[in-house]
């Protein structure tokens, strides 16, 4: 047996294949550039074809989205049937600038001229305020609804304003008598001074003659006999009123007890304060010669200050004297202040248009400064309407009494305010009851659930899955994020939240109520009423023109057998004896064609007038519309062809020679005669929608041809 053996390689050829060392690194050093190159080739290549793929990826999912478009893909459950399930009065045609309602026939809008675009008409078209959205068109436009709940409300108040001194603290120091100021113990602003504190040092002469009266008084009442009183009670009289005058010069009581008691007149006296605060203002310097009045330093309690704010009148409205609001000053954001309402001007401010409000803040420890810009902020209790509630609750003042020119001044029981010196109020006279009262509840739906357009506003309700109704809503006060209904919404009705407009553009693509026209189907039910009082009122006029025998044969006829209009429709009804019988038009245009076939429109008022576009037209008739529509131009003659029939008498246009052309609101609209202009133009909006209704030689597209 053979074996195939493998043949040995020899130690040279080996030593052959394997090349040394440095020819390695040699054959290496050749080959890397190569490498190199051809990885740099490579990864630019990867850096190109990259965004190419990401470019033809996205190309093909839109080319896939309008195929699918195209197809029906997107259409409700309800609309995806078969493509000849859709019939004409399934279609109807839409301006994608919205610029018209929309219309049953294909075309061009009238004011764009743009290409109507036709759509599948979804929901009862006799549901004037109501429209169904599919699931699919819902998904896309992420339509979410929420539930309106009931809830108190509450009306947040903010103004801003600036930090004041408290008036009725302000205390000014004046000098008392003549003389000079000798020494001025706090000459600066901004010092604290207590009660009795010295303040200045007077030299007067004045007061050095007064001292001396009082001390004379003084001895001769002392050194006078018992016996003789009449000298006894005029010295008494004479000491009493030296001691008033140095009193009123400002001398306080120690310091005329201390002269009394040493005996010596001093020409010198000192100006205390008269009260605790701050020294806000100097008004003189040492060595200033003074007369009585003349201020020296002006000192206010700042242990309250003011903040005062202007309010709009509707704000303003809502706030009473005596209210808590919070404060927060705006070098101290981080910490709130309390402040009591003590003003509300009676005055609107003719330049600004607000209302000056005044706030009382106590300051015991210092830490407001006035000329320091503050913000109130307070959330008011308000009704559903945004007024002012007749009683309001505040633990503080339930069952107190108040000061009524001091809010900061609350006492237990009745009494005097210390400040003022008037009667303090019972808190309940001001509306501040004892208390919580029960709170009045409101229709609360977000903000983003109302479309506001000057003075209208509208919301949509989902009445049932899929179907949104329009409301014309009525709203309250804001509060927050939330926002009052007054009427139009009840407490547990699904209101649309998000993609409100998106509803409402959809709303006014259909032709019905919205944000744009929130009163179109009110208008319309009114329009045509009206078109029917005006219509009654014109034929009982021409009928008034007619004989009382003419009168009630036409008014048993009622119809013109041309043309099927009421007689008197078109003016006052012309008479024509037919086969010896009286028979009443609607007008002079319809002669010819009454006394040509006598007997076809006797039969029609024998068994009544039949809607023309349903009467089967004769050879000769067709070969008169064909001569009459030749006599139009090219272009006119297409539309007339596309129009078909008269929107005013129903009759095919050229039945009743070459139709005639009228502009009616940007429309080229024709009409069979010359008879039927006057009713057209009159009626303009009336026969524009009618001739939405009227059949065309037009297929319906189907669902295949609807995106084309």
């Amino acid at each position: 047996m053979s074996h195939n053996k493998i043949p040995q390689k020899t130690s040279q050829e080996l030593s052959v294949e394997s090349p040394s060392p440095k020819k390695a690194n040699k054959v290496a050093a050749e080959i890397t550039p190569s490498v190199q190159r051809w990885q740099k080739i490579a990864h630019g290549t990867q850096m190109v074809l990259q965004p190419v793929i990401a470019v033809g990826a996205i190309v093909l999912l839109a080319v896939g989205f309008s195929v699918a478009q195209k197809n029906g893909y997107f259409l409700s459950a309800d609309s995806q049937g078969e493509p000849g399930g859709v019939t004409q009065s399934d279609i109807e045609y839409v301006c994608p600038m919205l610029c018209v309602s929309p219309v049953k026939e294909p075309g061009r809008c009238p004011v764009c001229a743009m290409e109507l675009k036709a759509r599948i008409v979804s929901g009862d078209p006799k549901d004037l305020y109501g429209l169904t959205i599919a699931p699919a068109a819902r998904r896309l436009s992420n339509i979410q609804t929420v539930m309106a709940t009931s809830k108190p409300i509450k009306k947040t108040i903010k103004a801003f304003g600036k930090i004041a001194y408290d008036e009725t603290s302000e205390s000014t120091i004046a000098a008392y008598v003549n003389g000079r100021l000798e020494r001025l113990f706090v000459d600066f602003t901004g010092a604290h001074v207590d009660r009795g504190q010295a303040l200045a040092m007077i030299y007067s002469p004045d007061l050095y003659s007064a001292q001396v009266e009082l001390l004379q008084a003084r001895k001769a009442l002392s050194e006078e006999p018992s016996d003789r009183q009449r000298i006894v009670d005029a010295n008494r009289r004479m000491y009493e009123s030296a001691r008033q005058r140095l009193l009123e010069f400002g001398l306080p009581e120690s310091q005329l007890q201390s002269l009394e008691t040493s005996g010596k007149a001093d020409s010198r006296i000192q100006i205390t304060s008269p009260v605790s605060g701050t020294v806000v203002k100097k008004m003189v310097d040492e060595g200033e010669y003074l007369k009585t009045g003349t201020p020296i330093l002006q000192v206010v309690d700042l242990s309250r200050v003011w903040l005062v704010v202007q309010l709009f009148p509707e704000d303003a409205s809502l706030v009473r004297f005596g209210q808590q609001v919070d404060v927060v000053l705006q070098s101290q954001m981080g910490k709130e202040f309390t402040g009591r309402i003590a003003f509300i001007d009676s005055e609107i401010n003719p330049q600004t248009q607000t209302i000056p409000v005044r706030v009382v803040i106590p300051n015991e420890a210092g830490l407001i400064r006035v000329g320091d810009y503050a913000e109130i902020r307070s959330e008011v209790p308000v009704d559903s309407s945004g007024g002012q509630l007749n009683e309001l609750y505040d633990p503080q003042l339930a069952g107190k009494w108040i000061s009524p020119r001091h809010p900061y001044i609350i006492r237990d029981e009745p009494g005097i305010c210390p400040v003022c010196g008037e009667e303090l109020l019972d808190a309940s006279s001001l509306g501040f009851v004892e208390d919580p009262p029960g709170n009045q509840m409101a229709v609360v739906v977000p903000r983003e659930s109302v479309l506001v357009s000057g003075d209208e506003s509208v919301a949509y309700v989902e009445t049932s899955p899929g179907h949104f109704e329009f409301r014309q809503v009525k709203i309250g006060p804001v509060a927050g994020e939330q926002v009052a209904i007054v009427s139009g919404i009840k407490s547990g009705e699904m209101v649309v939240a998000n993609a409100a407009f998106m509803v409402d553009a959809a709303f006014n693509m259909s032709g019905k109520p919205s944000l744009i026209d929130p009163n179109r189907a009110a208008g319309k039910d009114e329009s045509k009423q009206a078109a029917r009082e005006i219509e009654s009122a014109k034929i009982e006029q021409a009928f008034a023109q007619l004989d009382d025998t003419d009168r009630a044969l036409a008014r048993a006829q009622r119809l013109c057998p041309v043309t099927g209009f009421d007689l008197g429709s078109m003016g006052t009804p012309v008479k024509v004896i037919v086969q010896g019988k009286a028979v009443f038009m609607c007008c002079e245009g319809c002669r010819t064609r009454l006394l040509e076939e006598p007997d076809r429109y006797l039969e029609i008022l024998k068994h009544g007038h039949p809607l023309k576009h349903e009467e089967p037209l004769t050879a000769k008739e067709l070969e008169d519309i064909e001569k009459a529509l030749q006599a139009l131009s090219v272009i006119d003659r297409q539309l007339a062809e596309k129009q078909k029939y008269c929107p005013v008498a129903e009759m095919r246009l050229g039945s009743m020679g070459p139709p005639i052309k009228v502009d009616l609101q940007g429309v080229a609209v024709f009409v069979c005669c010359s008879g039927c202009r006057e009713s057209l133009v009159e009626n303009a909006d009336k026969y524009l929608e009618k001739m939405g209704k009227l059949p065309t030689r037009s297929k319906p597209p189907t669902k295949e041809t609807l995106g084309q």
